[in-house]
Order: structure tokens, then C-alpha cells, then sequence
């Protein structure tokens, strides 16, 4: 990611706009998918209501699946409403490891337990503080979601040049095979498996487009590289 000598605030506003319309594209699936469902409960209940018991399977079926797919939705927007708290404030000297240590802070103690922090006292970069903040947050997020109880993230931070820093996150997880790994950057494609979570699809995949886009904003660049059953190693 590099030092920041003049406003990125068109950048990250562009990156902003074509993630919302993904978005607005994904949210219409399932919101389709509630509204087939509530028609044919309605289409069964009208059996159920004269008599014919036979349709009660089909009715807790339509009810899970609606179910999921409103989950889907709150979740979605939850997130969004997360991303769409970003100041874009002019660029700013941001110290890498106090804003670290705060995203550290904030959670829980057996998530703090598995993060292990490295960064120079004295490292720093001019940039947008709300979007590194950001990429942050999604970076450590995705770790520890893909980590766990008993996993490790590892979070290291260092100065790749005089105008240039580096921000790799390496966590224990199941890693990726490469044909998720491709469709990782794809907004609302999910990477996760357990956890509440099915094979993919169901809830949202936001954290890493979010970083790829912002990222590239911010004049950096974000690659991502796994191996099945080694983790995931994400860096900036």
C-alpha cells in the first residue's frame, strides 16, 4: 500500500459505487426467493385449511428456506450498513500499530488470545485512515472466521519502501482450493464452511471484495494465496 500524496477520495468513492451495485444485484436474489416461497406457503395453507394434513412437510420446508434467505438479507445489510459509515477525510499520517492494537482490543478474549501481532513502534503511512481502518477490520475478520478455537491468526506489518507499507495476515484455517480462491473476490460469495455457515452462497462474502476495492484505491494491491489445509495468506 503506498504513501499517499494526493486525494483518493474519487478512487475509494468508485470502489464504493461498483460494490453497492453488486450488491443491489445480490440483494434482489434472495428477496425473490422470500417472495416464491410466502406464495406457494400461501398456495399450501389454503390446503391445509380444508382438511388436507399431507401438506405440513412442504410448509416447514418453505419456512426454513424463507428463513434462510431473510437471514441472508439482515446479515447483508448489517454489513453494509458497517461500510457505509466510512469518512472519506483527506489523506493523514496513521500510526500502523495503535490502529491495530484498537481492531486487537475490540474483540473478545479468546479471539485476542489467537492473534499474534508484529509491527514496529514507529511505523506509519499517510493515507485514508477510514479506508485502512476498513481493510483492517475485513482483513482480521476473514481470519478469524476461518480460524478455530485453538487456531492462530498472525498479523504482520512492515515498511516495504521509504512511501510503501506491507500488511500480511496468515491464519491456520482449512485454506481454499483454487476454485474458490478465484471466486473469493466476488461480492457476496462466500468462503466459509461450519460455523452456522453452508458450503457457500448462504449468508455473504463482503470482506474480501471490500479489500480488494479499497486496496486498489488506495493505490496498494491485494493478493490473495491458499493451500487445502494450510490456511490462507492474505497480504497488502
Amino acid at each position: 500500500m503506498k504513501d499517499l500524496q494526493s486525494d483518493p477520495n474519487d478512487a475509494a468513492l468508485e470502489a464504493i459505487r461498483r460494490l453497492c451495485r453488486a450488491i443491489i444485484h445480490d440483494i434482489n436474489n434472495p428477496l425473490g426467493a422470500v417472495s416464491g416461497y410466502l406464495q406457494l406457503s400461501g398456495m399450501r395453507l389454503d390446503k391445509l385449511r380444508s382438511g388436507d394434513l399431507s401438506v405440513t412437510e412442504s410448509l416447514v420446508d418453505y419456512h426454513e428456506k424463507t428463513q434462510g434467505a431473510l437471514d441472508r438479507i439482515i446479515a447483508l445489510v448489517q454489513r453494509l450498513d458497517r461500510f457505509s459509515k466510512l469518512k472519506l477525510e483527506p489523506p493523514c499520517k496513521v500510526e500502523l500499530r495503535q490502529l491495530w492494537s484498537s481492531l486487537i482490543a475490540a474483540r473478545g478474549p479468546e479471539e485476542q488470545s489467537r492473534i499474534q501481532l508484529t509491527c514496529p513502534e514507529t511505523l506509519t503511512v499517510r493515507t485514508l485512515r477510514s479506508c485502512l481502518e476498513q481493510i483492517s477490520f475485513e482483513l482480521l475478520d476473514n481470519a478469524l472466521w476461518a480460524t478455530q478455537p485453538g487456531g492462530g491468526v498472525e498479523v504482520e506489518l512492515s515498511a516495504a519502501d521509504s512511501n510503501r507499507i506491507v500488511i500480511e495476515v496468515r491464519d491456520t484455517g482449512p485454506g481454499m482450493e483454487a476454485e474458490r480462491l478465484e471466486k473469493a473476490y466476488l461480492p457476496c460469495y462466500i468462503t466459509r464452511e461450519g460455523r452456522g455457515f453452508p458450503k457457500e452462497g448462504l449468508l455473504l462474502g463482503l470482506g474480501l471484495p471490500i479489500v480488494y476495492q479499497l486496496t486498489a484505491a488506495l493505490g496498494g494491491k491485494f493478493t490473495l494465496s491458499s493451500t487445502p489445509g494450510e490456511g490462507c495468506r492474505a497480504p497488502v
